[in-house]
């Protein structure tokens, strides 16, 4: 992959959270102060980290899925390989998402230790509510923020093989043919990949403390099962995915995998449409993009 089109990548879809991760900043100082660091700091501050990481996964994978339908001719005319192009802006996804939430977690984990200090006779349950924080969790916490990251890169790869399955058509009832024939393809592989762990709950998995414990939040499917088996505790957090179970996060990595054979399928060289003839962006392609932008 080239490091100049992911740096490139990196800067297009990379200013929404950005921006997200400056507001939720000013938002967590507003809730200690205005809240003088009591129990309602815990909730607020939690509360807008929620909604905010939410905002800047769909923000970010989003514009990647945008990006890719939208500028596709446009790195045509310059000869970018799809699968580069790919490649950069699922690891500008990963890299994106994973820094928000890691920011978060880490401005939670202050919040929580600073209620500490400052209210110490607040009880433990009162802290134990939130999702936000590092402090007294398990290792395997960690997680969270890759399993965020892992969620958007699903997303983007899903959404690529009907974004190329349309580019590649070639008459406009093929194009319309291969669009909702391969939505609803990707739609079902996603919903079924996530939907092992209710299927086969006792698979192979890591950072369990005891039977239906996850050390970190967890998905929409994850939750239900959870609670079926009589779990309790569980903090749900729909725009991750699940990579303690083994299977789904196998699934996950099959999915993206399948999206780069996808596209190579569906973008089969014609006439060295695909050949990388240039090392880096033309000027003229980026002074395009730019004057679109504004």
């Amino acid at each position: 992959m080239d490091g100049k089109l992911f740096r490139y990548e990196l800067k297009k879809i990379g200013k929404f959270p950005l921006f997200i991760a400056a507001g939720y900043a000013a938002v967590w100082l507003l809730c200690g102060v205005c809240s003088k660091f009591g129990y309602n700091s815990l909730d607020y501050a939690d509360f807008f980290a929620e909604i905010f990481l939410y905002a800047a996964f769909f923000f970010v994978a989003g514009n990647a899925i945008w990006r890719t339908a939208a500028y596709d001719r446009l790195y045509r005319k310059v000869r970018r390989d799809p699968k580069d192009l790919l490649s950069a802006r699922l690891l500008a996804v990963a890299v994106c998402l994973s820094a928000v939430a890691l920011l978060f977690l880490l401005l939670g984990t202050a919040m929580d230790l600073i209620v500490r200090s400052v209210r110490p006779e607040l009880t433990e349950e009162a802290h134990a509510g939130m999702m936000f924080t590092l402090y007294r969790r398990s290792p395997f916490y960690f997680l969270f923020p890759l399993s965020v990251a892992m969620g958007g890169v699903v997303l983007v790869s899903a959404a690529a093989v009907p974004v190329h399955a349309v580019i590649g058509a070639r008459s406009p009832a093929g194009k319309l043919a291969a669009g909702i024939f391969w939505t609803l393809a990707s739609a079902a592989i996603v919903a079924c990949s996530a939907y092992l762990v209710v299927l086969l709950p006792e698979a192979p998995a890591w950072g369990f403390g005891r039977y239906w414990a996850y050390p970190m939040p967890v998905d929409g499917f994850t939750a239900s099962a959870l609670r079926a088996g009589a779990g309790s505790g569980v903090r749900t957090f729909y725009a991750c995915w699940n990579v303690c179970h083994l299977l789904t996060l196998a699934a996950g990595a099959l999915i993206v995998a399948f999206a780069f054979c996808a596209v190579a399928f569906f973008r089969r060289a014609r006439g060295g449409e695909n050949r990388k003839i240039w090392p880096t962006l033309a000027a003229g392609a980026v002074h395009e993009e730019r004057r679109r932008d504004l």
